[in-house]
């Protein structure tokens, strides 16, 4: 990703699109909300607090802190200062080992801080460098017993919302040590700053006090003590090396941009250990961060990135910036996606062609980056196309999408990408319901970036073992839609999105609609949809009810394992059914749902398929995964149509559409 992020960052100077360079040490704050507030606690220059509220959630997302996680400036976590227990009859003190280790943290981390903006320090109207000395003069008397006072006196006021530093509800039977509450994010201010431009807590304040660290530490870079060059050819130094990788937060979580750290045992392997394993100078780190930030900004969602889920974002950004920026990463899907992949494709097709020609990319880069436990993020997934690569990938998507025949009562819309991975996964019991591991969550067979992978193969190696998971996994689904085709349909999404997708692995491997529709394993699912609308018909005129389970679906399973064994079966248990049919076509009756007609309709489909797969089903038959799915597909399928002329009950039943004329070919 290194070398990706080099080569976006050289676009970005290219194309002059300014970007601000923060800090490897000022960090954005954790994220605000109505639940988890950020307290803005005022210091007076004496030494005192003299107020405490919230700040608005936006200007927290615009806010920062200098640290790291064991202790920051302005701005830090602490947890309250009680503990109740015993339905409030037990208050203990929750800081107890932590009275005197937070003044020491604030005097260490106000010193470092004040060091770190070394070239700005002169400047005493500063209203960072006046609050430095009212929060050390606070820690002389002691933090804790400062925030005690002013809590108590401002709950005593009625100020309830303060209730939650004060103390909180332990559980009772745990070790203090063990449930001491939840983090609670407070900002240090001064309360004069109306002496000031800007309070700390504001935009103007936190870009001022990022250009001296930025300024700082440019002054005291040691270029002298040159390490060689780094792997984009820059100056390196000594000191750099020492230092931790630069950290980027993108839309879901926190990635390093390379992490071969010596503690973890792996390493070893390569006898090089951090900066060593990859050079990478200051300039570079930052050129790097900077372009990771930019494509994974808000205003670029959908245009170079978008949220597969909370653990995986994907990418997808051109090698050339075109003034008017195309959605390069919207063909992928995503979290939240309302449009349809075909609109998207044409626009992007229309949008690429209309661009002058050297505003052309060369490539198009698409990765995606994977948060794989509390500390590791991966990258999982990377690949460089042409822009016309893209397009036909897809186009190739999209025939897939369409290489299935209609469905009964649905009407498919092609998926994304990243909707591949939560269709294959989902598995299905016979009773429409899903299937879920201990604990609630979901199978993971299929990832979601190996759905990018999947569209972007046109070769069609990634689909067969994922089409062997489909085909087990909605196994449920197709028994269940055909136990309620005559009652109650639902699912319709669901069936949709399956039958899509066995479509895209059967287009991949190059099993075409206009083939596979001939072949015994589609035909023996048509047939035993024919068996439950006879079924179905039988139930309805004769005994006024259709059956819980048809003879068809009965048979789902037998068929996909052994066809033979189970046709033969099928036809013993229809031929009930079949003398009934006989006679019935010619009553004339046209009742909604029982019309006679359509009982000679089915008769003449039935015997039609019937007498093909006599010529072709043999004793050795069995299915395999790409049989099934053309099985299912079969069983879904709508049945060819037949022409409107229910007013004449002489109508010819043997009537039917040119989409009918395929059972005769």
């Amino acid at each position: 990703m290194l070398n990706e992020m080099f080569l976006l960052s050289q676009t970005l100077d290219k194309e002059r699109i300014h970007l601000d360079t923060w800090h490897r040490e000022y960090k954005e704050l954790p994220n605000a909300t109505a639940k988890s507030p950020c307290f803005r606690i005022w210091i007076s220059c004496s030494g005192s607090i003299t107020g405490i509220d919230t700040l608005d959630s936006n200007l927290v997302k615009k806010l920062r802190k200098y640290g790291d996680n064991n202790a920051s400036f302005p701005a830090f976590n602490i947890i309250p200062l009680y503990r109740v227990t015993c339905g409030g009859q037990k208050r203990e003190d929750n800081w107890l080992k932590s009275k005197a280790k937070i003044d020491s943290l604030l005097k260490t981390k106000t010193d470092k801080f004040m060091k770190a903006i070394g070239c700005k320090r002169e400047d005493e109207k500063a209203i960072v460098v006046q609050l430095v000395k009212a929060t050390q003069m606070v820690t002389q008397r002691g933090f804790r017993n400062a925030l005690e006072e002013y809590l108590i006196a401002a709950i005593a006021r009625g100020e309830n919302s303060l209730l939650a530093i004060l103390e909180f509800n332990g559980t009772d039977g745990k070790e203090p040590q063990n449930d001491m509450g939840a983090n609670i994010s407070v900002f240090l201010d001064l309360e004069s700053w109306r002496e000031y431009e800007y309070p700390v807590a504001h935009e103007e304040t936190t870009k001022w006090i990022n250009a001296a660290l930025v300024c700082a530490e440019e002054n005291t870079s040691a270029i002298s003590q040159s390490g060689g060059l780094d792997a984009f050819g820059s100056l390196h130094d000594q000191t750099t090396k020492r230092e931790p990788m630069p950290e980027v937060k993108i839309p879901a979580f926190t990635v390093i941009l390379r992490a071969m750290f010596h503690g973890q045992p792996c390493q070893k392997r390569y006898g090089q250990f951090d900066d060593e394993s990859y050079p990478l100078s200051k300039p570079s780190r930052a050129a790097a961060k900077k372009a990771l930030e930019w494509i994974a900004g808000a205003e670029n969602e959908r245009k170079t990135w978008v949220k597969a889920d909370r653990d995986e974002i994907a990418f997808a950004y051109p090698s050339e910036l075109p003034k008017v920026p195309i959605k390069n990463a919207a063909l992928l899907g995503g979290i939240g996606t309302q449009e349809r992949f075909k609109q998207l494709a044409e626009d992007f097709t229309r949008a690429f062609r209309a661009l002058l020609p050297e505003e052309k990319p060369k490539y198009i880069r698409i990765f995606s980056i994977r948060k794989m436990d509390k500390a590791r993020r991966k990258i999982v997934f990377t690949r460089n196309l042409t822009p016309e690569g893209y397009i036909n990938a897809a186009e190739e998507w999209q025939a897939g999408f369409h290489n299935i025949p209609p469905i009964d009562s649905v009407e498919p819309a092609e998926p994304f990408p990243l909707d591949a991975a939560r269709i294959v996964n989902t598995v299905w019991k016979q009773d429409g319901k899903q299937v879920k591991r201990k604990g609630g969550t979901p199978v993971k067979r299929m990832r979601f970036y190996q759905g990018i992978e999947l569209m972007l193969d046109l070769s069609g190696n990634a689909s067969s073992c994922f089409l062997r998971v489909l085909v087990s996994n909605i196994f449920g689904l197709v028994v269940y839609a055909g136990n309620t085709r005559s009652l109650s349909t639902s699912h319709l999404k669901e069936i949709a999105d399956a039958a899509a997708m066995l479509g895209i692995f059967l287009y991949k491997s190059g099993c075409r609609k206009e083939n596979y529709m001939k072949d015994t394993a589609f035909l023996t699912g048509q047939l035993l949809k024919v068996s439950d609308e006879l079924h179905a018909l039988y139930g309805k005129v004769v005994r006024n009810d259709v059956p819980p389970q048809l003879v068809g679906a009965s048979m789902l399973p037998a068929a996909s394992d052994a066809p033979v064994k189970a046709l033969a079966q099928l036809c013993l248990r229809m031929n009930p059914y079949l003398a009934w049919a006989k006679s019935y076509r010619f009553k004339n009756i046209l009742d909604e749902g029982k019309q006679s007609w359509r009982a000679g309709w089915l008769l003449a489909l039935y015997e039609n398929i019937a007498s093909r797969l006599h010529e072709t089903l043999t004793e050795q038959v069995r299915f395999n995964d790409f049989d099934k799915a053309q099985f299912f597909l079969g069983y879904l399928a709508a049945f060819p149509k037949r022409p409107a002329a229910e007013n004449n009950a002489q109508t010819n039943t043997n009537a039917e559409s040119d989409e009918g004329e395929k059972f005769n070919e």
